[in-house]
This record gives structure tokens, sequence and C-alpha cells, in this order.
């Protein structure tokens, strides 16, 4: 017989801090029918999760080859990290475009050992992964869920679409995941004080240093468990982690000069824009965008009211437990920062995805709490139920899954997909053609600069701190983008031209005919700010080399354009 959620709840109520030795009952209490065993013991049920780990370790092979392209960015900055010139994307420019400096220090620390920069990021995330599945599994066994409900949680979330997606990106995302988990369930999993303490310390720490979001999210969490809690061990692993996040803040502002990254000045919060603009129009159009790209899609994927109501009833139902809190404030911080945070253009709900299982498993908590107020007649109904839908939502999960992996093999025209197809390709080319010390002028920069080694002008500011400042003022990169912002537009113009770059990555769906070494045709870039570049370039510029991005480079497809300084004019007759 499974216990009533009340039961465990007063069992582990005092985990974290044991009751005082009471006197002997008068007379001892009857034995419990079916106790449930304790996770570890030989009487767990451990098969439940089997088909879960088998599912993160297929993912892994099936994605391993791709690499999402805001993956290099970082790896760029590892790589020169390693190899001593610095935590800099271009060398000599003090600049933090990479938004996640813990994997920059990892992927550095990997490289100085002789292992591979690919290989190490994308099994760090495997790793990562294998811990977030193996958290909810225990902590839902240990929270009294059937082993079949937290196996099949587990099962859910690891076929979810963006979890998928990013499992072996190279993006420090699945890491992140695992660290918002860990500092979620750890001080009430791990039994030792002084391994508590040690354990919060570094899930804390990992927390703050792998996303620009997670000093608030380490402060949230940390605040839940301070007050939760009085073991003197969890609080001296939270003062540990505090000061090692004002550390961290301290050589950022030494280093590079500033207390933010250059990101922030790039993507700034849309509440950031209203309060140093005051353009409360650009503020609604930007949080709309948000919850219609963020905020739905994440609540969409994750199963829907389905889900936000059975994670409630877990939440109401198990309040004396003592996770709850941390999971009912991760997974409602989680929801607040997908609708804050500025609409990503990149694959899947990256923003969402480390609060995902804590929701997950606050759901798995509601639907074994509703399994019980369920008349017993109608329980083999429920449960068939149940297990129907769980079908349904992990068989669409899947789909999409499998849909994004299908376009991943048979090319697309997506950019974040298009990384290691295409971008990569013209990296590798502009490092055959170039020379050393030539500049590129090009907006996605990751795989582009890290195969060509070159220096890279990004006229979207994310490693060009002047066009960055400039995109803060105008609130938004989209407004400069399209011209909306026509002084913006214009003094990003002047400051990529005189940069005088030696290359120029234009992308375009033209169909007319292209002649290599004649100047590229004006207004056939896609976006007004690379044909306002083409004008002022003029024609000192002419067409190198073209690649097809997508399947197909017939008419009309979308294609990169490289156009090269007129090697005439620069002295230069023969490439490297």
């Amino acid at each position: 017989m499974e216990p009533r959620v009340a039961d465990v709840s007063m069992r582990h109520a005092a985990l974290l801090d044991p009751p005082r030795a009471r006197p002997a009952p008068a007379s001892p209490p009857r034995r419990a029918a079916a106790t449930p065993a304790a996770p570890g013991s030989s009487r767990a049920s451990w098969w439940p999760i089997a088909p879960a780990l088998v599912i993160v370790v297929v993912t892994a092979l099936a994605w391993w080859p791709f690499t999402l392209d805001d993956a290099f960015i970082t790896w760029r900055y590892a790589l020169h990290l390693a190899h001593g010139v610095g935590p800099v994307f271009n060398p000599g420019e003090a600049v933090e475009g990479s938004s996640s400096p813990g994997w920059m220090l990892v992927l550095a620390a990997a490289l100085r050992l002789g292992l591979g920069i690919a290989t190490s990021a994308k099994t760090l995330s495997v790793l990562s992964g294998l811990l977030v599945t193996g958290l909810v599994f225990v902590s839902a066994r240990r929270l009294g869920c059937r082993a079949w409900l937290a196996g099949a949680a587990c099962a859910w979330l690891v076929l979810l679409p963006t979890w998928q997606a990013y499992l072996v990106s190279g993006l420090e995302t699945t890491a992140d995941t695992a660290a918002v988990t860990a500092l979620a369930l750890l001080p009430w999993l791990v039994s030792g004080r002084s391994a508590r303490g040690v354990w919060i310390a570094l899930a804390a720490i990992a927390v703050v240093m792998l996303r620009p979001t997670g000093p608030l999210v380490a402060a949230v969490l940390g605040a839940v468990w301070w007050r939760s809690t009085r073991d003197p061990a969890v609080r001296f692993g939270l003062a540990l982690a505090v000061l090692a996040a004002a550390a961290l803040f301290v050589m950022r502002h030494l280093y590079y000069g500033t207390w933010t990254g250059n990101t922030y000045l790039v993507k700034s919060p849309p509440v950031v824009r209203l309060l140093r603009t005051g353009d409360l129009g650009a503020f609604l159009a930007a949080e709309h965008r948000a919850v219609a790209r963020n905020t739905l899609p994440a609540l969409t994927e994750l199963g829907g009211p389905g889900l936000v109501w059975c994670a409630l009833a877990g939440a109401a139902s198990s309040r004396r437990m003592p996770p709850i809190p941390a999971l009912a404030a991760a997974g409602l911080l989680g929801a607040v920062l997908t609708v804050v945070l500025p609409s990503d253009w990149m694959l899947g709900q990256r923003f969402a995805l480390p609060f995902y299982p804590a929701l997950v498993l606050l759901a798995t908590l509601g639907a074994e709490g509703i399994a019980q107020w369920v008349p017993s007649g109608a329980r083999r109904f429920a449960a068939a139920a149940t297990v129907v839908a769980l079908a349904a939502g992990m068989t669409g999960s899947g789909a999409v899954a499998l849909d994004w992996l299908r376009a991943q093999w048979r090319g697309t025209s997506y950019p974040p997909l298009r990384a290691e197809q295409q971008y990569l390709e013209i990296g590798r080319w502009l490092a055959a053609h170039g020379h050393p010390g030539e500049t590129v002028l090009c907006y996605e920069v990751g795989a582009v600069g890290y195969a060509s080694d070159l220096t890279v002008i990004d006229h979207e500011g994310l490693v060009t701190p002047e066009i960055a400042r400039v995109i803060h003022r105008a609130g938004e990169y989209g407004a400069i983008r399209t011209g909306r912002d026509a002084a913006g537009m214009r003094e990003v113009v002047d400051i990529c031209v005189r940069r005088r770059p030696d290359w120029f990555l234009v992308r375009t769906h033209t169909d007319r005919t292209l002649a290599l070494g004649a100047p590229a045709p004006r207004g056939i870039a896609d976006e007004p700010i690379q044909n306002a570049l083409l004008d002022r370039l003029d024609d000192q510029m002419v067409l190198a080399a073209a690649f097809p991005l997508g399947r197909a480079g017939g008419p009309g497809s979308s294609r990169y354009l490289v156009l090269e300084r007129d090697p005439v004019t620069r002295g230069r007759t023969s490439p490297r």
C-alpha cells in the first residue's frame, strides 16, 4: 500500500533539523503494513528510471554532431584563455561577450588538460542531464510518489524538445539546469551536515557563474533555504556562495571595466529599457513578444494548464515538506524570468529549461496527491487515464524533438541550427583565404569567429562594445536592424565603416546572377542595416564566395555572400 502524501510529509519534515531525543512511547507502535522503501535500500524500485536514462543516452548520440552557434562564442573565449591570450573574443579587446564565465573556465581547464573542447562540453552536459534525471527520480520517491509515476516524470522531462535540443548543444544550459535543480534539492537530500554545506555552496556558486540571471536565482533559492532551515552547515554554504559571487563581480570589473557583461547592453530586459527610455509602447510590445515566444511556448511544451494544476496541487498538498518551498520558488522564478527577459530567437525555451525539473517534480507530487483524493472505485480508471495522458504527451514531445533532429540531419535554414553545417564551413573558408589580423564584419559571430580566428566586428554589438552602447541607448537591436531608429542605424554603420572590415558577410535571398570578383549589387541584403552597410562600402567590397544556407542553393534560396575588400586596392594578389 502506498503512503499518503501527508504521512510522508510528517516523516520527512525534520530531515534538515532532526528532533531532539524523545522519551520512548508507553507501548510500541503498530508496524506499518507497507512502508515504502527508502531510496538506495535493497527494497527500492529503481527500474522505472531506466527508460529515462536510456533516452538521455540515445538523445546524446543522435544530437552529438550538432552544436548551436552561440556555443562557439564561449568556446572561443575558453580557447583564448587556455592559450594565454585572456578571456577575450578578439585578442587585445577586453569585452565580456560570453554569457557564462563558469562554462568558459571549465572548458578552458579541459583544454589545458589536453581534452577536446567539443567533447568536454558535450560530455559534461550529458553527465549533467543524468544528474538531473536522478535527482528528480530520487526526490519523487522520497516525497512518496509511486515508482512508476516517478519514472514517467523523468521520461517526460527528458523527452521535452528543449531538453533534447540543448543536451549536447555545447552551451551551458544543461549544466545550469543541473545546478538549479541541485540547489533546490540538495539541502534536503544530503544527510551529513558537513557534506550538505559543501554541496549547497558548490551548487550556489555554479548557479551564479553559469548564467547572467544566476545571481538572482541563487539569491532567491538561498533565501528560501536560509529561512526554512536552522542548519548552520547550509547557512555556511550559502555564505560561501555569496563571497564567491562578490569575488566574481570584482574580478569582472577589474578585467573588463564593467559590472555587467556586454550582453546586458545588447539584450537589456524590457523593464530596463522602459526605465531608461520611458517608451511605454515599446515596453508593451517587448513584453508581448516575450510572452508569445517564451512563456506560452514553455507552458505548452510542459503540458499546459494540466501541468500547472498538478504543480499547484503538489505545492499546496505538501507545503510542509522541506523541499517544496524551494521547488515552488524555482518554478515561479522561471515563469517570471520568461516574461521579463527579452524574447529569445534561439531554438526551444532555454530560459525556462533550468526550471523545468522543479515544475515536473511538483506536478508529479500533485498527481500523486490527486490520486489519493480519487474514490477507491475510480482509481483504476484514473490511473489508466493518467497513463494515456502521459503517453500522449510523451509522444507529442518526442515527435517535435524528432522533427528538430530531422531538420538538423537534412539541413535547415533556421539560424540556430546552421552552425555546425554552414557557419563552420564559412569560418574555415575565411581561415584558408584570410590573413592574420584581418577583420570580418558579421553578426552571427559564433562558429564564424571560432573557425576563422579573424578579428570580428559585430554589427549586433555582442563582442563590439562601441556598437553595444548604441544599441543600449536605442533600447533594442531590432530598432536599429530594421531602421526604425534611423539615427542609431547610421551610427552603427559609421562605426563599422570606420573599422574598414576586410571581409563582410551578407545574408540574402536574391535570385539575381552574381559574379565573383564584382561588387555586390545594392539592396540585395535581407536586412536594412546590411543594405545600409553595402551602400556605404560601395564598390570597396567584391564578391569572393557564396554559401547556401539550408538544403538547396537554387534561385531564391537563402545564401551567405562573403564580400572581400577589393584585393587590388589592398595590394593583395593571392590568398594565404
